[in-house]
Formats: structure tokens, sequence, C-alpha cells
């Protein structure tokens, strides 16, 4: 825990994916009851979109910012535009996709803002989500505290091509919401405009090789591992002492926050039974760790794998194609409610300390 929001006078900006998780209705039942709470608040809302027109029907005061005509307003350039106006607070609502962007274009421009992110998408699994939809009315403004949020840098041909906050996954699916149900979709069909449903398979095959600092760590000659996941460890004083999280369990110690996972099974996937989960055991994870200063390199992969940043289906890779991760520690700002997501009656109480102890200041491994 590093801060409090920067002050009472913060000049706050929406950024809002109406076709987030269950559709433009929810969400601006959501929008509606941020709009009302920060009624007394300096507000920029990009005309145009829902959140403006939901400001006006309130009667809620907001500077408009103007879009172009021509252009297409997603996440990304609507989050472009308000740093442009110099917001101190950006406030997200979407998935964990929509969340990524901003936090993207954030990184990208080096703005020195605070993210406030609503999770309303398929999953809200990623830790630049402050709070769920539907905690929206526990929200107290007064008692939200800043921390810093690691992230892994993805890069194709030593070009950088985005940050993931939750995880990068190399795969042939992403996570899609249809009718209000979670659903795997075609990562290759949506990068080239497409949405359909496909069943996630592994990218990986039997040349398929992971590095750490040039030197070989797994190769798949035998089919040993299916998927291959990337994840920065934002929560690592959870695992500090747990051995039954593998090498996560020393990220705290080590200070490498950063963990790749070669898993045996396709483990990312929205439709699970008893039959995937007989075939998918014994699970086998093989774990990378890695710090601020080593670099993961991944090669010879399927054609058609994927490059999935936070859910977002990013580039498709060739079996030529060598994909490198780095850890980026305290990437982004991210304000977030503790007693409402560590179940806490009091954010300044002996169990909150014990927690921040435990994530800040772990010394020593027992684990």
């Amino acid at each position: 825990m590093t801060g409090m929001m920067k002050s009472a006078n913060s000049r706050i900006g929406f950024v809002v994916n109406p076709k987030a998780g269950h559709g433009e209705r929810q969400i601006a039942k959501v929008v509606c009851r941020l709009l009302e709470m920060l009624r007394e608040k300096e507000l920029y809302l990009i005309e145009g979109t829902l959140e403006s027109h939901l400001a006006t029907e309130l009667g809620v005061h907001a500077t408009s910012i103007s879009a172009s005509e021509d252009s297409k307003l997603e996440a990304r350039s609507a989050a472009t535009l308000l740093l442009q106006t110099g917001v101190d607070v950006l406030i997200g609502i979407g998935g964990d996709g929509t969340l990524c962007d901003i936090a993207s274009v954030i990184l990208d421009t080096g703005a020195a803002v605070q993210l406030l992110g609503i999770g309303a998408g398929s999953a809200n699994v990623g830790p630049l989500v402050s709070l769920l939809e539907q905690d929206i009315d526990h929200l107290s403004l007064d008692r939200l505290h800043e921390t810093q949020v690691h992230g892994v840098d993805a890069y194709l041909a030593e070009n950088l091509v985005g940050t993931a906050f939750n995880d990068v996954v190399l795969s042939n699916t992403f996570f899609g919401t249809r009718d209000g149900n979670r659903i795997d979709l075609d990562a290759v069909a949506r990068l080239s405009g497409e949405d359909r449903p496909a069943e996630p398979r592994s990218v990986c095959g039997p040349r398929t090789w992971i590095d750490k600092n040039n030197q070989r760590m797994l190769a798949n000659e035998n089919g040993a591992f299916a998927q291959i996941i990337a994840s920065p460890l934002n929560e690592g004083g959870v695992y500090a002492g747990k051995a039954i999280s593998g090498l996560m369990c020393w990220g705290p110690y080590l200070k490498n926050y950063g963990v790749l996972a070669a898993a045996s099974a396709v483990m990312v996937r929205t439709q699970l039974g008893l039959e995937d989960l007989a075939n998918a055991e014994p699970l086998r994870l093989a774990h990378i760790s890695f710090g601020e200063n080593d670099r993961i390199t991944i090669g010879e992969l399927l054609a058609n794998a994927v490059l999935v940043i936070d859910g977002n289906p990013t580039r498709v890779l060739s079996p030529t194609d060598v994909v490198a991760f780095r850890l980026r520690l305290d990437a982004i700002r991210v304000l977030r409610p503790l007693a409402i997501l560590r179940g806490l009656d009091e954010v300044d109480s002996p169990e909150n300390r014990t927690i921040e102890r435990k994530l800040d200041e772990v010394s020593r491994p027992d684990c």
C-alpha cells in the first residue's frame, strides 16, 4: 500500500466498454451509480459516449471532450483523449482486456495517473480490477488506497507488443461472453474481424522450446507441455510459504515477481466439466521464475498460435517467431478499496497491517 487517492479535487475521466460482460443495460446501471457518487467531482467525459449521455440525463455536470467523427472510439483511443486533458484518475469500466488497454495507454504516455478499474467483463480476474460491478454500492471514495501493479512485457522481434497485468497466454482461443454466458472464441478469427466459437487446443509443437537468459529450460520433445502462460505476481504475499504453489512461493523472497508456467493440459478455457478434469489429471506444471533483469524466450510454436494479452488477442505467430517476456515492476498505479477486497471492516486494522507486512516486508524463505 503506497498512498491514497490523489486529492478530493482530482480530475476524473471515464473509459467505458458498453459491450463488456452482460451488455449495455447492465453497464449503464454501473455508470449511473458512479456518476451519482461523483456528482460533485470534476468529471471529463467524451461526447457521444454512453457515459456522456447518461450524465446529461442525470443532470451531472462534466467537461465534454470532443472526439473525431471518423475515429473508432475504443478503450485505447478514449484513454488517450482523456489523458491529453490532464486527468488525475481514470475510471475504467469493462473486462480485463478493457482495463489492460487503458493501462497500456498510461504506460505508453508515461502519465502519472491512477486507475480505478470496475470489473464488468467475462472474467474480471486481473489485478487492474479494483472491485466488481456488483460491489459498486459499497464503494467509498474516501477509503481508496493506491497500490503499484507489476506487468509482463511481451516482445516480438525485439519490439514491444503489449504489457499483461494478469497473464500472457499462447493460445488459439480467448474468453468472450455471448447471451450472458462465457464462451471460448477463435483468436485468429478475431484478429481478422470475425467472431466465432472455437475449441481450445494446444499451440505447442514437438519442437517448441523455452529459454531463460539464453539457457534452455524446457523442450517439448515428448509432449511435456500443452500450454504456456506467463504472469506477474501482483499478490505475491499470498503465495509466501505455500510450497504447493511451486516457484510462486519463492517470488516474494527473491523479488522474482514473474512466473511462467508450462502446463501439461490446456488450462485457459471457459467450458469445464468432470470429463475435462479426468483428461487433465494428473496435471503437471513446470515453473520458471523471472525477475526484472531476466529474459524469457519461446520459439517454434505451431502455426496460428496467438499472443493473447490479458484476454486480448494481439498477434498471430508463425513457427519462426520468437516471443520474449520481461517483468516490468510497479508499472501502473491502481486504486483499491482494501476493506472491500479483503473482506475486512476497517482499512487500518490489525488484519490489514498483517496483510501489508506479508505483501511488502517478507525477508526470508520458509517454504
